[in-house]
């Protein structure tokens, strides 16, 4: 992440959140802009990371849960390759 001050965001609100967030920051003995960074970005980039999972609709999940219970394929080549032993060890 980019810790560099190159962006603003602007932020409106009633002076008495204002006051109680000043407060806070200086509480915490951190600058308002770092008492509110502090907060949100954890949040931000949990709700980022949630919205960038794979998301499939019913009948793409039926079709993965009956593929999941089908017996395993016999693939020699795969098996023999697993079995060989590492060459750079």
């Amino acid at each position: 992440m980019n810790t560099l001050a190159d962006a603003n965001i602007h932020l409106r609100t009633s002076a008495d959140v204002k006051s109680v967030i000043a407060q806070a920051a200086e509480a915490t003995g951190s600058t308002i802009t770092q008492f509110v960074l502090d907060r949100v970005l954890p949040d931000a980039q949990s709700i980022v990371a949630e919205h960038e999972k794979i998301k499939l609709s019913d009948q793409d999940w039926e079709k993965i849960k009956h593929r999941m219970d089908e017996p395993p394929r016999n693939l020699p080549e795969l098996k023999k390759f697993l079995n060989e032993k590492p060459k750079f060890w």
